[in-house]
This record gives structure tokens, sequence and C-alpha cells, in this order.
């Protein structure tokens, strides 16, 4: 037995025979974690960072009643199976680790999990039973290779703060707006080109990190989130310059002339179409993804024209930009031709 053994060995039986309820073998330089630790019965945190532990031993399954396990910066190439046994679990770290794979089974078995990092691996999707963590409020998983972000995050209702900085991620699920605890979004250098409209219904969102991304403008109502830190340098935002238009023939389908119409009535609690609606769900459900006209308040299906306005946000801390450009939702041209608003369309070249 080597002196880094004896020491490591040491420190296991001092914690074994003092009844202590953490054991920390960081930066031991250590490969194996040693079996003597499943011994540990009352263990509620065990910190391995910074060491070359490239798997764990099936036996720590015994270690029931930990609550805290870092494994940051060590040598795994999958997160180990034995993690899925330990149901007490509420803060595990596997930053700077070569996992390229979340295995469902693994996620399913963590349901008291708080505290989730995953950071500075090569993780390529999350698996939809991440949505089993009912009670995470962190979750990060900066710097991997994510394409995509499961719609099961909005059954996490709990989260507070989500990091998906340096990914590969193209859009998020609109599924996001039922994490209404929500206070931090990071997901700056990614491939995102628009945001879901629900981010307008994250009432509690007071930092948003979209930097690096090609964003051309916010969602409708953005300007209205209680946004204390907005991050958006190096996106593709429009600009305010004023160009000739030429306007298109203003021809409305039947369906969008009917649905106009229901909408409207739908809106007079005594009418007899607004009691009808709840005994037609497709209907309404047709219906539910209708707007409102940023002019003339009116409600519509299909949006006619689309056009921005620049909103500059008040009480925010916001990098180079003094206005945002915020979408706008126009029901017809004879509102865009209206006088006294301040509503740009949007040229697509």
């Amino acid at each position: 037995m080597d002196d880094r053994e004896s020491v490591v060995r040491q420190s296991v039986v001092r914690a074994l025979y003092g009844g202590s309820k953490s054991l920390k073998l960081s930066s031991k330089r250590i490969r194996e974690v040693p079996e003597c630790v499943s011994r540990l019965g009352g263990l509620s945190a065990l910190l391995l960072n910074n060491n070359s532990i490239s798997r764990l031993p099936a036996e720590l399954l015994s270690l029931r009643q930990l609550t805290e396990l870092n494994l940051g910066n060590n040598a795994l190439k999958e997160v180990p199976a034995v993690l899925g046994h330990l149901e007490s679990l509420k803060k595990l770290y596997l930053f700077s680790n070569q996992i390229t794979v979340v295995p469902p089974d693994v996620i399913g078995g963590l349901p008291n999990l708080v505290v989730l990092n995953l950071n500075h691996n090569q993780i390529q999707r999350l698996p939809p039973e991440i949505k089993r963590l009912k009670k995470l409020r962190h979750l990060s998983v900066l710097d991997n290779k994510l394409e995509e972000v499961p719609a099961g995050l909005g059954h996490l209702t709990c989260l507070s703060e989500i990091n998906l900085n340096f990914n590969r991620v193209s859009s998020l699920p609109k599924e996001l707006c039922n994490c209404k605890e929500l206070a931090k979004l990071y997901v700056a250098r990614n491939e995102l080109s628009s945001l879901p409209e629900e981010i307008t219904t994250l009432t509690k969102l007071q930092v948003l990190d979209v930097a690096g991304n090609k964003l051309s403008v916010f969602p409708t109502e953005f300007h209205l989130l209680p946004l204390k830190e907005l991050y958006c340098e190096g996106n593709r935002f429009v600009r305010r310059e004023l160009l000739p238009s030429v306007q298109d023939a203003e021809v409305f389908s039947l369906k969008e002339l009917v649905a106009r119409f229901v909408l409207q009535e739908d809106q007079k609690k005594c009418s007899l179409i607004h009691k009808m609606l709840p005994h037609h769900p497709a209907l309404s459900a047709l219906l539910s993804s209708g707007r409102r006209c940023a002019v003339c308040r009116g409600p519509f299906l299909t949006t006619w024209l689309e056009c921005v306005h620049f909103v500059k946000l008040k009480d925010v801390k916001v990098k180079t930009l003094l206005t945002v450009p915020v979408r706008a939702l126009l029901c017809s041209y004879k509102c865009f031709n209206t006088d006294g608003h301040s509503y740009y369309g949007v040229l697509t070249r």
C-alpha cells in the first residue's frame, strides 16, 4: 500500500469510528473509491472531486442517507449506475468529466435531487425521464453538446435556475412556461433563432442571458417581464431603418373570418357562442392559439402582419443595447396604416 492509499484509508477509518457524517477525499489523486467507504452507512456528504476516478463500486448503494455527492473533475465516461439507487441524494456534481450519456434509469432513481451539475462534459441530450426530478431547483449543463432541451423540463415546477450556456440548442420548448419559479435562465452561446412566446409568462424571471445566439427580435410583451439583468449582445437584432414597402392585397380566408367572429363573440359572457364553446373541445383547442392585435386589440387566429417595436427597458441591467426589438402582431394592413403607433414592418432579405 503506497502513502496515498494509506492516507485515504486512514481518512475512511477516522470517519467510520468517529461517526462522521461527511467524508472528504478531494484531490487525493485516487483512481478508485475504496470499497470500505460503503461501510459508512450514516454518511450524508461524500466529496470525491479532483481525482482520476473512472468508476464507482456497486457497494456504494449502501449509502442510503447520502444527500451530497461531488464527483467533479474526474475521469467518468458515463453516469455510474449505482447513483440510481441513492434516493436520498439532493446535490449531485458531475462536472468536468467525459460523460456523453445520461442514463434514464439513473435519473429516474433520484426523486429528491435539488441540484444537478453536469457542466463541462460531452452530453448530447437529456432523457425525457428528467421530468421525474420534481424537487430539482438548479440545473446546470453548461459547456456540453446539447442540441435540444426536453419538453419534460416543464414538469419541474420548482426550478429556479437553468444554465445551458455554450451548447448547440436551436430552440427552447414552450413547456418552460410551466416553471413558474424560474428566476435565472442562461442560454448564451447557442443556436437560438427565437424565444418561445410563452417565456413572457415567467413572472419571476429576473436574469436572462441569451448573448451570442441568432435572435432577431424578442417575443411579444417581452418588455413586461420583471427582469433585472439582460445579456443579449452578439445577436442579429433588426435595426430601425425606414424603407418603402409594398402592401399586399388584404384577403382573409373564410376560416380566418369565422375564427375572428367566434373569438370576438367568446369575449361576451352572455353570448350563445361563449356558452357553447366548452362543448366543442377541438374548436376550443384550435382557437387557443389566437392572438390580439397590438393596435386595435381585436382577436385573430392567423397573424396577418408581423411587426416590431423598439422598447427601452427600465431598471434593467443591459449590456450594449439601450433599446430592444420586441415582436408585435397586427391583424391587418388597415391597423398597420393607422396613425399614431410605433410599430415597424420587418424587411426580410
